[in-house]
């Protein structure tokens, strides 16, 4: 039975809900005066959290750190991220409160994305087999009826038609999932460099990774920034990123360019996924004090833009989706109907 558990607790994965909701209870218990270890005890007083807990209390006895202990628990790479920089800004709570919020907006709009696109994708799914059996059934049926060259013609011309719409449908179904199960694993194996290639190929992926890489950026800096330390001793804490790896190789590299003497504004405006006003904010005279009152201005900024974004394209598959299908309809409805009008005038 002991065996049993801890298999179980280290192979347990949490849910996203579960991981954000453990979150919002760790950074309540903390803000009301608990320190670290008796709040994740008291995290336990949930039962969905007691396998979380049963991994991360074990975990910073033994010396880990607080990124540690959460990736072991299989958190998020987002959320772990967040805490490795807490070693730095020493802030917990906060560190723990942003993770929990920028992880909740994730979560939002993924379930956004699943309930609208759901319906359209079973509506697509049905008339893909109702394509093919008309297809193999329904057509074929008319030609035995027709002895008309002129008939039989077009009643080739529309099987033809079929034919391409049915191989295009099932390209882009093999294709989308072969991306969707395949990327995640080819893209761990990549180099960076090559990862940032394609980023900067793929046309509206490359306008949302500018964006996300600007926010993470500017997010981590300004965070960084406040604990008094230099602009290479930041890059170079951001670095040791590697579950973010653009981040971190970008950091590295401004980080070398630092060395050399560089601005940190130069440097910035030549890496092609970061936002052009985020080397501007640099190029400015002001103190420190306001570059972080910029950079967090930048980041509420770039997340807003980033959430209108989102909400718009999701409200726009749905429409597009039923024109496809609705597109569809008729062409199947023509299909049907061409063959028996080609049949009665032959009568």
């Amino acid at each position: 039975m002991v065996i049993y558990q801890k298999l179980f607790i280290k192979n347990y994965k949490p849910a996203h809900e579960t991981q954000v909701a453990f979150l919002s209870r760790l950074s309540r218990l903390l803000s009301i005066g608990y320190a670290l270890m008796p709040a994740l005890e008291r995290t336990k007083w949930e039962g969905k959290f007691v396998p979380l807990a049963n991994t991360i209390i074990p975990a910073l006895a033994a010396g880990a750190t607080i990124d540690e202990a959460f990736e072991k628990a299989n958190f998020h790479p987002h959320i772990v991220n967040h805490l490795y920089l807490s070693r730095t800004t020493g802030n917990l709570e906060v560190s723990i409160k942003k993770a929990a919020d920028s992880f909740r907006d994730r979560i939002f709009y993924f379930k956004k994305l699943k309930q609208i696109t759901r319906y359209p994708l079973l509506l697509l799914f049905i008339f893909c087999i109702l394509l093919f059996l008309m297809k193999q059934i329904v057509l074929p049926s008319f030609t035995n009826l027709f002895q008309s060259g002129t008939a039989s013609s077009t009643l080739i011309l529309f099987m033809l038609l079929v034919d391409y719409i049915v191989y295009l449908l099932f390209a882009i179904g093999a294709i989308s999932m072969l991306i969707i199960f395949l990327w995640p694993i080819y893209s761990r194996k990549i180099t960076t460099r090559s990862l940032l290639r394609i980023s900067q190929t793929i046309p509206f992926y490359r306008g949302y990774c500018r964006v996300q890489t600007s926010m993470t950026f500017a997010a981590h800096f300004s965070s960084l920034l406040k604990t008094g330390i230099s602009y290479l001793e930041v890059v170079n804490q951001m670095s040791k990123l590697k579950k973010q790896r653009v981040i971190s190789y970008y950091a590295s590299f401004i980080k070398d360019e630092l060395s050399k003497g560089y601005s940190i504004s130069s440097i910035l405006s030549t890496l092609p996924l970061f936002d052009k006003k985020l080397s501007l904010l640099f190029n400015q005279d002001t103190s420190t004090e306001h570059l972080v009152q910029d950079l967090d201005m930048f980041t509420e900024i770039l997340m807003e833009d980033m959430k209108q974004k989102a909400l718009k394209i999701i409200t726009f598959i749905q429409p597009v989706f039923f024109l496809v299908l609705a597109g569809f309809i008729i062409f199947i409805y023509i299909s049907i109907m061409w063959p028996m009008y080609e049949l009665i005038k032959t009568i």
